[in-house]
């Protein structure tokens, strides 16, 4: 059985050669087969250097995409495993490290939910020392493996190829997130909508160094803006735009319930426990950055980030 392990790169060589070294670690099954397939979204292979330098310790291709966009180097990358025939995908990113284990813990999962087409391990965020110990960091608490996953991302996802083959649902990532992000929560979404729920894998880990100028509350919250925007879009490509429209209001609502909640707890504790009230004052302020996102699309252009290159 052939694995594609996909990563998309753009100028990015020294997280690019960690994330590969890190796939050298891996332990594999006896009767898997692992090609990995680095997909560089440039006008020239600036990295294919880097890639090529693990070919004595990976199964390991290069491929140039000059379409510029996370979009079209994601489904170059679904182009290429098909190629070569991988019966599973999996997805990483080149700034993320992955737990030996990674592999095998999806393919265990295969087979306790052999019907389930896609899978979502946990992404575990190393942040700098010098974090105020206040930051609204995302949720990490474990989850059930097998139980259903509602946040995605192509950072650490696994999925069959019946899920992009022509003879499958032929599903391919929509070029109106290409600069914007959250084309994996579109996508995803999309294969929840059609086949049903997406399951989680605790034990599928990969391991994401938080790089120093993402160590901030002005990126922390327009990152929650842009990404509450991209959810409120999903929301109306999805539903239609009068259910669309109905959808966000209530998320909106739901999350402002949380935010006054947070904020007003926050206070009061304030008062007796200055840690853990700014925790919480920094958590509701975050819940109302991402409303205010969500709702931002319905008039808001959607920001690009993805324009730009940030790490190194």
């Amino acid at each position: 059985m052939i694995v594609a392990i996909t990563i998309c790169t753009r100028q990015r060589p020294v997280l690019l050669a960690a994330a590969l070294e890190s796939l050298t670690r891996l332990c594999v099954p006896q009767d898997v087969v692992l090609q990995v397939i680095v997909v560089e979204n440039d006008v020239e292979a600036r990295s294919k250097d880097i890639v090529t330098s693990f070919a004595d310790r990976l199964n390991i291709s290069h491929h140039l995409e000059s379409e510029p966009g996370l979009s079209p180097a994601r489904n170059r990358c679904i182009e290429e495993a098909l190629k070569v025939d991988a019966l599973w995908i999996a997805s990483t990113d080149d700034d993320a490290e992955v737990h030996p284990n990674w592999i095998a813990a999806y393919l265990d999962a295969t087979s306790y939910y052999p019907r389930a087409l896609a899978f979502m391990g946990r992404s575990r965020f190393l942040y700098p020392l010098d974090m105020p110990e206040w930051y609204p960091v995302p949720d990490s608490k474990p989850m059930q493996t097998g139980s259903t996953a509602w946040l995605y991302s192509t950072s650490n996802a696994f999925y069959n190829r019946a899920v992009v083959a022509s003879d499958g649902l032929n599903l391919r990532f929509d070029n109106d997130f290409r600069f914007s992000g959250s084309e994996d929560t579109d996508f995803f979404s999309r294969l929840r909508i059609i086949q049903g729920p997406i399951l989680w894998v605790e034990e599928a880990l990969v391991f994401e160094e938080v790089i120093q100028e993402r160590n901030s509350l002005k990126w922390r919250f327009k990152r929650m803006l842009r990404d509450g925007n991209n959810l409120g879009r999903i929301k109306l490509k999805h539903n239609g735009n009068v259910a669309g429209a109905l959808a966000i209001i209530q998320f909106v609502l739901k999350m402002m319930g949380y935010g006054i909640l947070k904020t007003v707890k926050g206070g009061i504790i304030l008062v007796f426990n200055e840690l853990e009230g700014m925790k919480l004052l920094a958590f509701g302020l975050a819940d109302f950055v991402f409303a205010a996102g969500v709702f931002s699309a319905f008039f808001m252009t959607p920001p690009v980030p993805y324009k730009k290159t940030d790490g190194f």
